[in-house]
């Protein structure tokens, strides 16, 4: 294997498969080091005998077909990524029960027009919030397209004069955002189930992110291998070692190595050092600046201050529960 490669990617969880499959269609010469024995990260499964579980993905937007290819969808295009996906039929049902009295049971569907037609019927007071709420997409959007465009330069006259939406929008968490376009309770209990996706409560999520997100379940759809999510990490990854991506599994990267100001390559487990012009890093920057970086003093100080900034989000334990019944019999009859 050679020692010296134009980018190492650090980890082949989703960010670091997807580094390497852009990076190699590019024509860079690129290695991937995971201490796993497979890919993956978060896009894994594992079976227990007779059950195959998800390690912990539930579902993705944007890979339908025809209106319902989004973002994601497109970047699987571009980089020849074929995966077969299921389509799930509705977006989710909410349950809200007390002492056994159940005061709201709804399953919202996919497709724009449909989410909007069930909500008006199920909110009709909250029609004109529901309104906003699609508006604020299209500020979030045309705001971001602009400061990507500025590459970092965006004009202060044009953001207050032309994206004044967009500016509040970013200054507001969910739970605000949906006070601020007076949307009723009972709407914002059914709007915020997907507050788990983002690990945090509405009122600590940023409202852009999370209008983001919901828009393109709402939209785009949701989506699942066929063959659970190890199936999409293995194509992933067998298209990057298509366009030429080397990956080096079981084996840990202990040191980010630096010469002259500037990454040059990384040592792992076993002594190795391979060599490198580049470096993108799946594994947190906490632990890449505190454990890894042979020189902390390269470490830009806005980098730093936003490291030491982040909180982790909730903290939960999943369940894995095999059923000797159809999951009919109990009354399971819905994916979300």
């Amino acid at each position: 294997m050679e020692d010296k490669y134009d980018l190492l990617v650090i980890g082949a969880g989703n960010g670091g498969l997807m580094a390497a499959c852009r990076t190699s269609k590019m024509g860079l010469r690129t290695l991937v080091i995971e201490k796993h024995n497979l890919p993956g990260g978060a896009a894994s499964s594992f079976v227990r005998g007779r059950f195959e579980f998800e390690a912990s993905l539930h579902e993705m937007p944007d890979l339908g077909e025809g209106e319902m290819r989004g973002d994601l969808g497109r970047i699987f295009d571009e980089l020849g990524i074929k995966v077969d996906m299921v389509t799930i039929k509705d977006a989710f049902r909410f349950i809200i029960e007390k002492d056994k009295e159940r005061s709201l049971d709804v399953t919202i569907p996919h497709g724009k027009e449909k989410v909007i037609k069930y909500m008006n019927e199920v909110c009709p007071e909250d029609s004109e919030a529901f309104e906003k709420f699609f508006l604020a997409y299209d500020d979030i959007t045309k705001g971001l397209e602009y400061i990507g465009k500025s590459k970092g330069k965006a004009d202060p006259e044009i953001l207050k004069n032309e994206h004044s939406n967009f500016l509040k929008i970013m200054s507001m968490s969910t739970g605000e955002f949906f006070k601020y376009i007076n949307m009723s309770e009972k709407c914002i209990d059914i709007m915020s189930a997907y507050w788990p996706y983002q690990g945090a409560d509405i009122y600590t999520i940023d409202a852009s992110r999370y209008i983001l997100m919901i828009y393109g379940f709402f939209v785009q759809g949701a989506h699942i291998p066929k063959m659970r999510s190890h199936q999409l990490s293995v194509a992933i990854m067998n298209r990057a070692c298509e366009l030429g991506a080397r990956f080096l599994f079981d084996t840990e990267v202990t040191k980010v190595l630096t010469k002259d100001g500037a990454v040059c390559g990384v040592e792992v487990d076993d002594g190795r050092v391979f060599k490198a012009t580049a470096i993108v890093s799946n594994a947190f920057p906490e632990v890449v600046y505190s454990k890894m970086l042979d020189d902390k003093s390269l470490i830009p100080k806005l980098e730093l201050q936003k490291a030491n900034a982040r909180e982790y989000g909730f903290r939960a334990f999943s369940v894995y529960l095999g059923l000797d019944i159809p999951p009919e019999e109990v009354g399971i009859k819905d994916y979300t």
